[in-house]
């Protein structure tokens, strides 16, 4: 996908630019971080040896994270790309390839562009960050801030691009080539499936740093290196609070758009509904009163109109199955446990756990 020059940049950085931008969101954009890490666990290894209580084991699992939602967070626009082409396949697009393909095109273009504000916004927020942590004296840090910038920066850009794929419902709206619901189809949701599957699959990436949170906050609160991490005890619930947020908003708000047309052709479909239930009503008189008319025609529209109202009556009015929902409630249901067990901490077991963790921290 083309990456887009910020306008704010002067002409003889622009080149350097897109030479950085082109390699952090590339396929392979997570190399160097996978460099980093590799060179962060050396270090570890020199300076603490196999002794993992004196590693900073925060700092190398959050890079290995950081490496792993890279790699999946690439594949990304290939999973866009299919999800329109299954929606033309199952007849929910009404388009030829060719429009395809120019939706395509402006589509991933505009979701570049949103990764791109956000990542240098991101960087931005994180170099400001150690600006102010450091006092200004960022030669003590200086190695970490840069590095750390580059990651918020790629980080920031992924995240940004998967808004911009958010936006499909109000993308397809301005082009006039809004969804068909199709009452009745197999998948459950009127053919628009691959919509639920590809959000629940946005939505699962983006609480990659939430499912990180939590594990660590947990690992914090049971006193795992607690000499280490303990000053951390008290930001993670609000950071963990943030991320369940953002990746409920993450799955919700893209669907909001097809949930609002889904209800719109359900409440016109309705009307044909009402129609055929009348229809069938008459013909169903008919026979009572006259058994001659019977016929193998009239019980042929009886049950092909009744199978057509109940597919009206039964159309869903968001593009989620049931076994969606059901992993989307259970992956929330998990990144809140941390909370759960903060309730819970007075409890016997819970301490028993505590004193293990705490022990093996010594």
């Amino acid at each position: 996908m083309a990456v887009a020059q910020p306008k704010w940049a002067p002409n003889w950085a622009r080149r350097p630019l897109r030479l950085l931008e082109g390699l952090l969101t590339s396929r392979y954009g997570w190399t160097p971080f996978g460099l980093i890490l590799a060179f962060y666990v050396a270090v570890q290894i020199h300076d603490g040896g196999s002794d993992l209580r004196r590693w900073d084991v925060l700092l190398i699992s959050g890079w290995a994270v950081l490496v792993v939602g890279l790699v999946i967070a690439q594949t990304v626009p290939q999973r866009a790309q299919r999800m329109l082409e299954r929606m033309r396949d199952r007849g929910s697009l009404e388009v030829t390839q060719r429009e395809l393909d120019e939706l395509w095109t402006d589509f991933s273009a505009g979701a570049g562009r949103w990764g791109l504000r956000t990542g240098w916004v991101t960087a931005a927020a994180v170099f400001l960050a150690f600006v102010l942590a450091t006092r200004g004296n960022l030669a003590l840090k200086a190695t970490l801030v840069v590095l750390e910038s580059l990651g918020a920066y790629v980080a920031g850009y992924h995240l940004g691009r998967m808004a911009g794929f958010g936006r499909l419902g109000p993308f397809l709206r301005a082009r006039a080539c809004l969804p068909k619901v199709r009452p009745g189809h197999l998948d459950g949701v009127g053919g628009l499936k691959p919509v639920g599957d590809f959000y629940f699959f946005q939505a699962m990436v983006v609480a990659i740093p939430g499912a990180f949170i939590a594990v660590w906050w947990v690992l914090i609160v049971l006193g795992w290196n607690h000499h280490r991490y303990d000053r951390w005890k008290t930001s993670y619930p609000g950071l963990l609070a943030v991320a369940v947020v953002i990746e409920m908003l993450a799955f919700v708000v893209p669907l909001w758009a097809f949930h609002q047309e889904m209800v719109s052709q359900k409440d016109k479909a309705l009307k044909e509904a009402d129609h055929t239930a009348l229809e069938i009503a008459e013909i169903q008189a008919k026979l009572v009163h006259d058994p001659g008319a019977q016929d193998a025609g009239l019980k042929e529209r009886i049950a092909a109109g009744s199978e057509r109202y109940r597919a009206i009556e039964e159309m869903p009015t968001w593009p989620v199955d049931p076994a969606t929902r059901r992993r989307f409630r259970l992956s929330n249901i998990a990144l809140i446990l941390p909370f759960v067990g903060q309730a819970l901490g007075q409890t016997e077991p819970w301490q028993q756990i505590s004193h293990i963790l705490e022990r093996l921290s010594r």
